[in-house]
């Protein structure tokens, strides 16, 4: 855990991908899934290891994921979801939801609640009458895509919907 606190930024972004050789730093085509998947890591490590400079880098990295991840397309005032402004997948608003749920049970800050809610919704959204998900979404377009699955994104939606009833009791 404390390799990836030497790991974020001070805008609450994480390097991936480091060149020893020339010392540089990788941050283009920054993987929104990853971050979300490592601020998950960190509210975990907080609650499992108690201690405070996980739970100050999880809160950093959740602020992150609200303020930065949410095209224009898909920040929408019933729903949002995380990625670019040309694509986003619900594997990765999924995992932004997973996050910001243990983010939540670690700090009772109730600052994300309706960003998780929107999130959720988004999810929903994008559930099939057969209950697997569309896994693309293009928001430039408002078009969803469902013939293309991605290999974990159903697992994803499903955990993350499991969570957000776990914080918020929305059946």
């Amino acid at each position: 855990a404390d390799f990836v606190l030497a790991q974020m930024r001070p805008d609450g972004r994480f390097t991936y991908r480091y060149f020893p050789l020339n010392d540089e730093k990788d941050l283009r085509n920054y993987n929104f899934a990853r971050h979300a998947g490592t601020t998950w890591f960190l509210a975990v490590t907080f609650k499992r290891l108690r201690m405070e400079r996980h739970r100050n880098a999880a809160a950093k990295a959740v602020a992150y994921l609200a303020n930065e991840t949410l095209p224009p397309g898909c920040n929408l005032p019933q729903r949002a979801c995380v990625g670019g402004h040309r694509y986003s997948d619900v594997g990765t608003t999924a995992l932004a939801l997973v996050a910001i749920a243990e983010y939540h049970q670690i700090s009772r800050n109730e600052r994300y609640l309706k960003l998780a809610r929107r999130l959720a919704e988004h999810i929903l959204w994008m559930q099939k009458e057969n209950g697997d998900f569309c896994h693309h979404y293009f928001p430039d377009k408002k078009q969803k895509k469902c013939d293309a699955p991605l290999l974990y994104a159903s697992g994803e939606a499903v955990l993350a919907l499991a969570k957000y009833h776990a914080i918020s009791g929305d059946k």
